[in-house]
């Protein structure tokens, strides 16, 4: 039987594919899985079901299927993400899904004239990677009342960081001159990341001499640059039992490859420590040695190796590449001044078109995380200038081109580009920058509001990064995946995904990685009103930040940390958490961060009562989110500056702060629902009260569909009070009550005391004074642990609106403490209520400003 596709004919019994180019060259057991797939088509056979048919159940791991399948693909010129041929279904198996003609007559003679392929060889069966993900379906999040930091902007690195692709073993090379040949040319393919062709030239190399130990080292570092990690630990198991003969350097080096390869840094560490010691001369092992301290996040002794590589009296040392490392050492410690100041000694050093364009990339990514993305776009555009650049550079440089647009906000164009660059990835066989250019496309597209569309674009990447080994990038790949279950609304997924995402980062023993996981699930956590176990999660991420040296990462979660002090009512170390993190933060020169903890600081000042200072902060946010293109940030500030002006009873500025961004369905549901709710609030006080009520509701829809359950209880709460305004004073009151009931069990302290002063104004209107004074006597506790100006100044309202005697001496009390912080509204409100000559005067105020006067029930504060 034989069998024809689109322009393939396929012959099982000769172990023959051919396709419009002539042979393709596969496998045996690679052909055997074609065949059981056509077979079987259209049905699916599970993982199971094709190790038994193809393989018969050998020694043989998942990962040995997922290899054959990919090269199965790369044959048929076919995606795991737009399959025409093999789909993959998610966790169960493949199936073929191209029309399939069955041919009955004898199997055709192969094309005359067709130039012979090199069969292609097999590496050693590798062992089964250790990952496993760990699912735990645990509810999570809602997004906290300031800016948490997750992450700002990724910045690209190679899938070797560091290393330019040179010989992993310096003796064992082939001794045929055909073979050594070959050889060469794959290195120079490897050099230029070409390594389709890389991998082409090796196998011709390695069936004319199979013994080759540095051919089979090379395969290895061809492998694991494409993210082909099972077979790149299959090549490096065979190449360390081939060089057991060679001098005890090369076996050094060959075993130190191998150990980063199955994320045993330390080993690796060790290896090349003892090779550099060895050889104090061969500055090729320290910068090896460097690479893995970096890798194991061991700065203080990437620090000491730096410094013996300078020292060496070495005329060759490539002091271009000291200088790249030495910026990658600084971006470590998230130190984007210093990195800036490295690369730009590296551009200085270049003396080739790549090494500008690499040291120019460097300088984009410096001045982009510095908050200067007009410069960081020059520096691409020259990069770019460069002639003749390797595929590995152009992909980079296409990547950082790509997240410019998507910093500027142009969402779509940003999400067209990264996919362009993963297909031009495929081309050359850079399977790692590929499958990394459709998760940044991913993300940019729950970005744009698309999480359905992000999570079933990640899919299919997170099932290629399972079937390649390669666990860092699967764990990137499942933080993307967080974020977007999260905005989907799925607080579950999200938790599963973090959880994953730390559970890779554990097992490949990064150390940045887990400290940035761990800062994400502890925003996962602090949203879902788990704020213990939030700060837990924190703390063990600064622990680990501050002891890898990155003073941006440790600031960060500072940031964060100080979030949850705040809403527990604990001021002073809020403050203290915050003035450390923007100290930090000016000190490295991340311009975003400190515009986004100035955003944090201003929340902070408008709950001490410092509303000049909060009003500057937050204008300074907003004019600074504005020009990085920050939307998610700059809505949630121009939100907040106009909830503060309102609460100055400037309702025109209120409108301009709003004004100042767009409306528009593009960014996160947080910072649309606030933005929606201070333009519903606006609406309100103007005494449109439909436009009001629509706002809240739509506000409350987003925030419910986000799994944003403490937020969407404080839609309710603006709903609850509206109605109240409105004369629906029960219905308002039982409202309320549940609220606070509920925001009492979950202890969101700040939430509580806001709906209680509430309840007791609603109380009171009603004419139950008592009840209502018994209920504020409780609150003073909760004013206690929770110190908020405004919260205060309301509650001292209302209690001063319900007293039998000395109410208008103390309702002027109030109206006075609360002009002095600038709650002008309150006060306002509280001279309303005196019903003498200065309620006159408080009621044309009110009107000249557009707040409607009428028809609100005594003593409800604004």
């Amino acid at each position: 039987m034989r069998y024809r596709f689109d322009g393939f004919a396929f012959d099982p019994d000769n172990l023959q594919l051919s396709g419009p180019g002539g042979e393709i060259p596969l496998r045996p057991m690679t052909v055997r899985l074609l065949q059981a797939l056509i077979e079987s088509a259209p049905q699916l056979l599970r993982h199971d079901e094709l190790l038994d048919q193809v393989w018969g159940r050998q020694a043989v791991t998942q990962g040995v299927l997922s290899q054959s399948i990919r090269e199965l693909r790369q044959a048929l010129g076919d995606s795991a993400q737009q399959p025409r041929y093999i789909e993959t279904k998610h966790r169960l198996g493949y199936r073929f899904v191209g029309p399939v003609e069955r041919i009955e007559d004898a199997p055709s003679a192969a094309k005359p004239g067709m130039p012979p392929s090199a069969e292609r060889v097999s590496p050693a069966t590798p062992t089964a990677p250790r990952y496993r993900a760990t699912w735990l379906l645990l509810a999570v999040c809602v997004l906290a009342a300031v800016l948490a930091w997750s992450w700002w902007l990724r910045p690209d690195n190679d899938s070797m960081p560091g290393m330019r692709a040179t010989e992993i073993i310096h003796d064992g090379r082939p001794e045929e001159p055909q073979a050594l040949d070959w050889y060469r040319q794959g290195l120079d393919a490897l050099k230029q990341g070409d390594l389709a062709a890389a991998g082409e030239w090796l196998q011709r190399s390695l069936q004319r001499e199979p013994d080759a130990v540095a051919t089979l080292a090379a395969l290895a570092d061809v492998a694991a640059r494409a993210g082909s990690i099972g077979e790149a630990r299959g090549w490096a198991e065979s190449a360390e039992e081939g060089a057991a003969k060679l001098p005890r350097a090369e076996q050094l080096r060959i075993a130190a490859f191998r150990a980063g390869l199955e994320y045993r840094w330390g080993d690796a560490e060790a290896s090349l420590q003892a090779l550099f010691q060895l050889n104090p001369g061969d500055a090729e092992s320290g910068f090896r040695l460097a690479d893995a301290q970096l890798s194991m996040g061991h700065l203080d002794a990437v620090e000491d190796t730096v410094t013996q590589l300078q020292a060496l009296n070495n005329p060759t040392l490539d002091r271009f590449r000291l200088a790249l490392l030495r910026s990658r050492l600084a971006a470590a410690r998230g130190d984007h001044a210093a990195r800036l100041a490295a690369a730009d000694e590296a551009l200085a050093l270049a003396e080739d078109p790549a090494g500008r364009a690499e040291a120019g990339l460097e300088v984009g990514w410096a001045k982009l995380l510095l908050g200067d993305a007009d410069t960081a776009g020059k520096s691409l555009a020259a990069a770019k200038q460069e002639k003749d650049l390797p595929p590995r550079l152009s992909l980079r440089l296409a990547m950082l081109e790509a997240t410019l647009l998507r910093e500027q906000g142009d969402f779509e164009g940003a999400r067209q580009r990264f996919l362009a660059v993963a297909d031009e990835a495929d081309a050359v066989g850079q399977v790692v920058a590929a499958t990394r250019s459709r998760r940044e496309a991913a993300y940019v597209q729950a970005q744009a509001g698309d999480a359905a569309g992000a999570i079933e674009a990640l899919l299919p990447v997170i099932d290629s990064l399972r079937e390649q080994g390669d666990v860092r990038e699967l764990a990137s790949a499942e933080d993307v995946m967080s974020m977007a279950q999260q905005r989907a609304g799925d607080p579950q997924a999200a938790k599963a995904a973090s959880e994953a995402a730390l559970a890779a980062y554990l097992e490949a023993g990064d150390r940045f990685g887990e400290a940035a996981a761990r800062n994400h699930y502890g925003m996962l956590l602090a949203r879902s009103g788990r704020a213990d176990e939030a700060r837990e999660q924190w703390e063990k991420a600064r622990a680990l930040f501050e002891s890898l040296h990155d003073r941006r990462g440790a600031a960060i979660v500072l940031s964060n940390l100080a979030i949850v002090y705040g809403r527990a009512g604990r001021t002073a170390a809020a403050r203290e958490a915050s003035e450390a993190a923007l100290l930090a933060f000016r000190e490295v020169g991340a311009l975003p961060d400190v515009a986004r903890l100035q955003f944090n600081l201003g929340v902070q000042d408008r709950r001490a009562g410092q509303w000049s200072e909060a009003e500057a902060r937050f204008r300074e946010a907003l004019d600074a989110f504005a020009d990085i293109g920050a939307l998610d940030f700059q809505r949630q500030a121009a939100a907040s500056l106009a909830e503060l002006r309102m609460a100055r009873a400037d309702l025109s500025g209120a409108a301009a702060a709003l004004d100042k961004v767009q409306a528009t369905e593009e960014g996160g549901v947080q910072s649309r629902a606030a933005y929606i709710a201070a333009r519903a609030r606006l609406a309100a006080l103007r005494g449109d009260f439909e436009s009001a009520e629509s706002g809240y509701r739509d506000a409350r829809a987003l925030r419910d569909a986000a799994g944003l359950s403490d937020w969407a209880r404080m839609s309710d709460l603006d709903l609850a009070e509206l109605a109240a305004r409105r004369g629906r004073l029960a219905e308002s009151e039982q409202s309320v009550r549940e609220l606070r009931r509920i925001m009492l069990d979950t202890k969101d302290v700040g939430a509580a005391l806001q709906a209680g002063i509430l309840l007791a104004g609603i109380q009171a209107a009603q004419g139950h004074a008592e009840t209502a004074l018994r209920l504020l006597d409780k609150l003073e506790s909760e004013r206690s642990a929770y110190p908020d100006a405004m919260q205060s100044l309301r509650l001292d309202l209302v209690r001063a609106a319900i007293r039998e005697d000395g109410r208008d001496a103390a309702l002027q009390a109030v109206a006075s403490s609360a002009r002095e912080i600038g709650f002008e509204l309150l006060a306002l409100r509280a001279e309303l209520l005196s019903g003498d000559q200065a309620g006159l005067r408080a009621r044309e105020q009110l009107q000249q400003r557009g707040i409607l006067v009428e028809g609100m029930p005594p003593p409800l504060p604004y």
